[in-house]
């Protein structure tokens, strides 16, 4: 049985969302060997997938790319890469999830009884049913325009899949990659500013304003503040709030709606 055997530890707060952006940008930069030495369960699940033949895209033999499009897995003895209910017999970035291995509906590559190589633990039954959230047209113009490096696109647009698969049906359409750049841009935006103002250089006074203007911090902030206010404006529904006094307000705003959308 491919599963992962270490517990993962889980995000604590409202900022797990922005951690999955930030982890999709990581891995995509991060030297293989730190790969394999921060994600060795992950690994070891990937390893044996090739190793028992699997029906894997051949993106995945790459094991960056499988991390990419899958994720870190919850944690835990007994976790497999099983297929989506309704999925067809291969497994793909939009077919595969994590899951435990001991549940009755998970269907998963297995090695075969005395076989080098494996096969399903029992049929795919295919589902005529379709999730909601992929009848939704999605839109990344928006995301693209303000973040045009190709290799961070991507890694955006795979943070986003892993999240949309979250979303009830019912908040498909307002669960957008524009939603989502605003959360994770607004809470980076926050930790920085809580950190030069931490240092005192939140100050408009002259001689801490050159300080402040040599601190890399800075430099981040007044980036990420130009996505945000590109950005809140096209969302209506946090257009009222102010980036330079409301900042904790709508960090809070967009956490609960954040949650409301997976609740």
């Amino acid at each position: 049985m491919i599963a992962t055997s270490e517990a993962a530890p889980e995000d604590a707060t409202s900022g797990g969302l922005v951690a999955d952006v930030s982890r999709a940008l990581s891995i995509k930069d991060a030297p293989q060997a730190q790969l394999f030495e921060a994600y060795r369960q992950e690994a070891a699940v990937h390893r044996e997938l090739l190793l028992l033949g699997a029906p894997v895209p051949a993106g995945w033999r790459q094991f960056r790319q499988f991390l990419l499009d899958l994720g870190p897995s919850p944690g835990g003895p007994g976790w497999v890469v099983a297929l989506k209910p309704g999925s067809n017999e291969a497994y793909s970035a939009m077919t595969a999830h994590w899951a435990k291995a001991d549940d009755p509906e998970a269907v998963y590559w297995v090695r075969s009884e005395g076989s080098s190589r494996g096969g399903w633990n029992r049929t795919p039954a295919a589902d005529e049913g379709t999730d909601a959230a992929s009848d939704v047209a999605v839109d990344f113009s928006h995301v693209d325009m303000l973040m045009p490096d190709p290799g961070k696109q991507k890694a955006f647009k795979q943070a986003f899949q892993l999240w949309r698969r979250q979303v009830k049906p019912a908040f498909a359409k307002a669960a957008t990659p524009t939603f989502l750049f605003l959360y994770s841009t607004v809470w980076a935006l926050k930790e920085l500013h809580d950190n030069l103002n931490a240092k005192g250089l939140m100050s408009e006074h002259t001689a801490r304003m050159k300080v402040r203007e040599q601190d890399p911090a800075w430099s981040k902030y007044s980036e990420h503040m130009a996505h945000a206010q590109a950005t809140i404006g096209v969302l209506s529904e946090f257009s009222s709030y102010s980036l330079i006094t409301e900042l904790d307000k709508l960090a809070e705003r967009l956490v609960r709606t954040e949650q409301k959308f997976r609740a």
